[in-house]
């Protein structure tokens, strides 16, 4: 390639970043540099990106304060999703808090989600009670919030709080799709549909089996605000 132009570039640092290849991407992103090439909004993010990917948080502070004091680009939703997931990951919930309070424009359900999959996944429930009510707040009639709160109690054997929950959803019509099962049986195949109470053990199964899907539909939203 004869010239690289900002895009070449923002391609070569996110390629590093999606394979968790961080310090290259940093290192290609000082290569730019050096070759007189400005970085735009788009390349704090793929930088930004890779951080998060590799799980770099002292770097991740590092670049996106680069991008506002050197190079004068005011942090956009992409990067601020960055700087919360990263954050986030790192079980840092209460910066990645604070980043979300102190935006300079409006935050958006994205950002909240990630937070709350972060509470599920560190188990802080009293973060995550508070981050499922703003969710709400915002989509009342989304099930994700309610799903994740049930499963951050159910993490904590909390079972009047996961009914509690369960029983707003179906009030307010929210309702997940019914789980089923495939069970073979010599030669035959049934279907089986798990109906009617269970025991507190199948319900934390079941709680974590959904809490899958509903984190795959959060990294989604992140990456399509």
């Amino acid at each position: 390639m004869p010239e690289k132009t900002i895009v070449s570039w923002n391609s070569m640092i996110m390629g590093y970043g999606m394979h968790g290849e961080g310090e290259k991407a940093l290192e290609m992103f000082l290569e730019l540099e050096k070759s007189g090439v400005v970085p735009n909004d788009a390349t704090f993010v793929c930088v930004l990106s890779a951080c998060t990917h590799a799980g770099m948080v002292l770097e991740g502070w590092w670049y996106f304060d680069l991008m506002q004091r050197v190079y004068m680009i005011e942090p956009k939703v992409d990067h601020y999703g960055c700087m919360v997931d990263l954050l986030s990951r790192a079980g840092l919930m209460k910066d990645s808090e604070e980043m979300i309070k102190n935006m300079n424009m409006e935050s958006g359900p994205a950002l909240w989600g990630s937070l709350l999959s972060a509470c599920r996944t560190h188990s802080n429930l009293e973060l995550g009670e508070m981050v499922a009510k703003r969710l709400i707040e915002l989509e009342p009639s989304d099930v994700g919030p309610y799903v994740l709160l049930s499963n951050i109690y159910a993490a904590g054997e909390r079972w009047d709080d996961v009914e509690r929950v369960r029983e707003l959803m179906t009030k307010k019509g929210l309702q997940k799709s019914v789980g089923s099962s495939l069970v073979h049986h010599e030669k035959s195949d049934f279907k089986s549909i798990e109906r009617g109470h269970s025991s507190h053990k199948r319900r934390l199964m079941y709680s974590m089996l959904s809490d899958m899907g509903v984190q795959m539909k959060m990294s989604y939203k992140d990456m399509n605000p």
